[in-house]
């Protein structure tokens, strides 16, 4: 969930012809994941590669403020429910993947707790209606489609 604050915004600051902040945070990103690796393996092994790319990720909020900065981006209308809502989500990543983790023991096992994370990143936004307006519309076609299991304003 982490990219999903930077990739828009970076999308829109190259389409402007400035891809260099792009290009550095892509780079600090990498050094990040390799030198975490490096480091967090082989005192913490499969979790210590996980914890890496999480730390190399979070360069990207950090690129999404400094990019919306540089574009002169005005606040839009729902940002603050949108950016609850990735909290929120983001919170229950984070508990499922701790509550998980004891189980990660090899590749397979790391994978299906990585799923479980990201497979409740969504559900809790939906309990409780904090989808952005692109995703209750993208639902809301999905439920004229077949039967669909929640419900969205």
């Amino acid at each position: 969930a982490i990219p999903a604050f930077a990739v828009p915004v970076g999308h829109v600051l190259a389409a402007s012809g400035r891809s260099g902040p792009a290009v550095g945070f892509s780079w600090l990103t990498a050094g990040i994941v390799v030198v975490g690796i490096i480091t967090l393996v082989p005192l913490y092994g499969l979790l210590g590669a996980v914890s890496a790319v999480l730390a190399g990720m979070s360069t990207s909020l950090v690129f999404s403020i400094l990019a919306r900065r540089m574009l002169a981006l005005k606040k839009p209308a729902g940002l603050s429910h949108f950016r609850a809502g990735v909290l929120l989500g983001v919170a229950t990543q984070a508990l499922a993947l701790f509550a998980f983790s004891r189980f990660a023991a090899d590749w397979w096992t790391l994978v299906l707790v990585g799923a479980s994370g990201w497979a409740a990143f969504f559900p809790v936004r939906v309990i409780f209606q904090m989808l952005s307006a692109e995703e209750i519309r993208l639902l809301n076609r999905l439920r004229e489609v077949g039967p669909f299991p929640f419900r969205t304003r």
